[in-house]
């Protein structure tokens, strides 16, 4: 999947979104080692691709780390991606989550 920039639409709130793009991309500013927390929609036209494929995407693309839920049932397991592609789970501290910043403490296995 190739997404053009054109195509991507980015807000600071979703309630400004003119729904112009394939993918709308909110951001929010929170601090920590992993300063900008996003939440992407994507138009069904692309939503097909796994979320581990686009945490990859958005990871090579930026050439920065990603950290993604893997919806498991613990609140502080998330999968991280970093920019070559490695996929990694990892857990997260809990204290600094209540301050809205994410912070790796144990990698468990490489994907």
């Amino acid at each position: 999947m190739q997404v053009e920039l054109d195509q991507i639409e980015v807000v600071d709130d979703i309630e400004l979104s003119k729904g112009s793009g394939l993918v709308t991309i909110e951001r929010k500013l929170i601090g920590g080692k992993f300063a900008t927390y996003i939440t992407a929609y994507v138009k069904p036209e692309v939503s097909n691709m796994p979320e581990s494929q686009f945490a990859s995407y958005l990871s090579e693309s930026f050439s920065c780390g990603v950290l993604f839920s893997d919806d498991s049932p613990n609140p502080y397991l998330y999968k991280y991606v970093s920019s070559d592609g490695a996929i990694k789970e990892v857990l997260l501290e809990d204290e600094p989550l209540d301050e809205r910043e994410e912070v790796i403490i144990v990698k468990t296995f490489n994907q």
